[in-house]
């Protein structure tokens, strides 16, 4: 939960997705294509905005442009805060069992598209958790200070990210 509330803050998108129980790689793709029309068409859409925008990056594939989206979130982050330092933090956890974990379970089903979850995997999960995680981003400009939720399951012994409340 820590590790995935900073990279979202940090927009690092491939350890984001990589992080989630879904496949919300797969589902940000497919809306981005649905969007631009297809992938190329974003592809040149990006690399146009680096290009209007000075960032030295090549943008051909997804990979490639979650890492240039990444290394430039990184320098914006430095242009909003100065030097800085993220922290986060689980304060508070609590377990959702019983009829809390089956109602979570239906509500998640209801909200991911079929083709991205794998129902039965998501059914068969026992252990699951509502996780506090502060986040705090200590600059020499600014600081940024918040609490996010985040529910995270055990699958195939890794804690996987289902939902949250950025």
């Amino acid at each position: 939960a820590e590790r995935f509330l900073e990279a979202y803050y940090l927009r690092d998108m491939a350890t984001r997705f990589s992080l989630t129980f879904y496949d919300a790689r797969q589902q940000w793709e497919d809306q981005t294509i649905a969007y631009q029309g297809s992938a190329e068409a974003f592809f040149a859409e990006a690399q146009k905005q680096a290009n209007d925008r000075g960032i030295d990056a090549t943008v051909d594939s997804f990979d490639s442009y979650f890492a240039a989206f990444h290394r430039f979130s990184l320098e914006d982050c430095k242009r909003q805060y100065g030097e800085y330092t993220v922290t986060t933090e689980a304060i508070a956890s609590a377990k959702l069992e019983g009829a809390a974990l089956d109602s979570y379970r239906q509500q998640q089903l209801g909200a991911i598209d079929a083709k991205y979850i794998d129902a039965d995997a998501f059914n068969a999960v026992t252990e699951a958790y509502q996780v506090t995680v502060h986040i705090r981003i200590d600059g020499e400009k600014k600081d940024y200070d918040e609490t996010y939720l985040v529910n995270v399951v055990l699958h195939d012994s890794t804690w996987l990210v289902v939902s949250h409340s950025i």
